[in-house]
């Protein structure tokens, strides 16, 4: 009786571990094992979710170029994902954590020295390419870096003459009595006889409530997204397209520990006077095909949201041009033109400027 008792008692025991009721000690386990397995789906979401962004076809300024570049990086870890496997599996004597190493080589996830060779490839395959490829555009921009010290330079390789640093200081200018004109705005923006011809020097200053806190100095999150960096390739993007901007000369910032100074060189347009001045002059004519230069902008793409009469310029021909394209970005869609209309619009009620609404809003109709 006893014994069957005791079998019994057995029995029940083996049922209640076999059905699903383990152990405190094997729950923990099981507990460190499901929170590693969280762990690394959370990683691998978050790189996923980085490598998208990374690769997201926008026209940003440079998101091409660091397409090509990731694309390159990636294809050489994958080449020499076998290598860093073989070297993981000769190491290790354990035939399991062997297996568990080379995969995570192969795949690029857990092994310190691919990560490594990840770094390394990226970085070979930027300085090696100093062409940047507009993605839909079709437009290929060749473009050079300088570095002087603290001052990196962004310019156009098939320039006459190469920029130097000081072409970034008024008082560079002023000291060799080469100021052709002060042309005001909220930036700095002086009319220089440079080496390469008339050239108009802006300086990045700040606007708006932030400006008491700090005139012309800017947070640095790298070279690429710089305010000059950003706004010359944006400049360049535009120039190649055919649309009536001026040419850009060269761009450049200036670092101070997390901090950063900038400004830009653009040709000088000459015998152009601002859309406030021309439009005493100006007929239905001369605003419609104002709207359709806006019109043809947002068709390549453009959203310029600081776009106002300052910015805006009336060569002696009657032809028009746009400047000014600091925040202003490039997609690869293109945009209705009546916000930018509607902007410009708002900017001359404030200023007072008669102007031919209907002419100017043709191009929205059409």
């Amino acid at each position: 009786m006893s014994a069957g008792l005791r079998a019994t008692d057995a029995g029940s025991r083996a049922r209640l571990i076999y059905s699903g009721r383990r152990r405190p000690a094997q729950t923990a386990v099981a507990g460190r094992s499901s929170s590693a397995r969280s762990f690394r789906r959370a990683l691998h979401s978050v790189g996923k979710w980085r490598e998208n962004r990374a690769t997201r076809v926008i026209h940003d300024p440079g998101v091409a170029r660091r397409r090509q570049v990731l694309q390159l990086g990636r294809f050489a870890t994958e080449r020499a994902g076998g290598a860093l496997a073989s070297t993981s599996r000769t190491r290790d004597p354990l035939a399991g954590a062997c297996t568990r190493k080379s995969n995570h080589a192969a795949a690029g996830r857990a092994s310190w020295p691919n990560r490594a060779f990840q770094v390394f490839a990226f970085i070979g395959a930027w300085g090696r390419h100093s062409r940047l490829d507009h993605g839909s555009a079709g437009l290929t921009i060749m473009e050079s870096i300088l570095r002087s010290g603290p001052v990196e330079i962004l310019f156009d390789s098939r320039l006459d003459a190469k920029p130097e640093a000081g072409w970034f200081d008024p008082d560079w200018w002023r000291e060799r009595k080469a100021i052709l004109a002060e042309l005001g705005g909220r930036g700095q923006a002086l009319a220089v006889a440079s080496p390469l011809g008339e050239a108009v020097l802006r300086v990045y200053h700040r606007g708006g409530l932030v400006r008491h806190l700090s005139t012309s100095s800017y947070v640095y999150t790298g070279a690429a997204r710089t305010r000059p960096f950003v706004e010359w390739r944006v400049n360049r993007t535009l120039l190649d397209a055919g649309l009536p901007v001026p040419e850009p000369l060269a761009a450049a910032f200036e670092r101070r520990g997390p901090f950063y100074t900038g400004a830009l060189l653009t040709r000088r347009i000459p015998g152009a006077e601002p859309l406030p001045e021309a439009a005493e002059h100006m007929d239905s004519a001369d605003w419609n095909t104002l709207g359709r230069m806006l019109g043809r902008a947002a068709g390549a793409g453009l959203r310029h949201p600081d776009l106002n009469a300052n910015n805006i310029l009336m060569d002696a021909s009657g032809k028009f041009w746009l400047l000014d394209f600091d925040r202003a970005w490039i997609a690869d869609n293109a945009f209705d033109p009546g916000p930018m209309i509607g902007r410009l619009q708002r900017s001359m009620r404030k200023l007072g400027i008669e102007h031919d609404e209907s002419a100017l809003w043709d191009v929205v109709r059409d």
